[in-house]
């Protein structure tokens, strides 16, 4: 709730006119007021949390256009987050900050946010929002071809991944992306072994349009890799269609160039 200055002013407003309201007439009339207080105490607790849910929904929504690959949108409003964050908001602003850079083809630029964060808190939150470092740093060092620090990255994010707590948030998400990561890496090496069964099985759970679309670039590469320019083709089409604004569609485009030119 404090990355949006709207919803604070009236969750102030809210609670401490309904606190008023309940206290003040029995205080007027010199009645005891423990009820009232009480009272009024769970009306500030309700408007706080209120608050707080409309402020979540907020921000589901902005994440909502990074899975839609309305990428520009998203980073847009995520880059007026940033301006606002303060203390520990900025963390997790920057993070999905950089996720957006990422996802336009900006990997320099992520990095430099990813280089320049406050420290993680301790516990499940702290281990969740240091795992999604793990991975977005090792994604933009592999997207800039430093592939020996995106397997130190890859290694240490193992690591993490093993040390979290097991109720860590979205814990078992994160190690599929790890396994993601870690064929990507491979395949950037040049070893395709086993990438056709992950990426198609991938496919077959994907639930938002920016993994679908990431699952076929990938099966798009494999199949070029295997021979098949039709089916490479197929998949890069389905990428073009549905990637929105993602790095992805320039570079489907430059590939699909590359097999008519072949």
């Amino acid at each position: 709730m404090k990355l949006y200055r709207d919803l604070n002013i009236v969750s102030f407003l809210l609670a401490v006119a309904g606190a008023v309201a309940i206290v003040l007439p029995p205080t007027l009339r010199d009645q005891n007021i423990l009820l009232p207080s009480l009272l009024a105490f769970l009306w500030i607790v309700v408007c706080v949390f209120f608050f707080q849910w409309l402020a979540v929904k907020r921000l589901n929504k902005v994440m909502a256009l990074l899975n839609e690959c309305r990428v520009k949108e998203y980073v847009a409003q995520y880059e007026k987050l940033l301006a606002r964050a303060r203390r520990k908001t900025v963390l997790p602003v920057k993070l999905n900050l950089s996720a957006g850079y990422i996802e336009l083809g900006h990997p320099r630029k992520a990095l430099e946010l990813l280089r320049d964060l406050p420290d993680f808190p301790k516990g499940r939150g702290g281990a969740a929002l240091r795992l999604v470092y793990d991975n977005n740093t090792a994604v933009c060092l592999r997207m800039l071809g430093d592939l020996d620090m995106a397997e130190a990255l890859l290694n240490r994010y193992q690591a993490d991944l093993a040390a979290a707590p097991e109720k860590t948030p979205q814990r078992a998400q994160t190690a599929t992306q790890y396994r993601k990561q870690a064929m990507l890496l491979n395949m950037a090496r040049g070893s395709f072994d086993g990438a056709r069964v992950f990426f198609e099985t991938e496919l077959q759970t994907d639930a938002t349009a920016r993994s679908r679309v990431a699952d076929h670039y990938a099966l798009a590469w494999v199949s070029l890799q295997e021979g098949s320019k039709d089916e490479s083709a197929r998949h890069l089409e389905y990428v073009l269609a549905h990637g929105g604004d993602t790095w992805y569609v320039s570079a489907a485009r430059e590939r699909m160039r590359q097999l008519r030119i072949k």
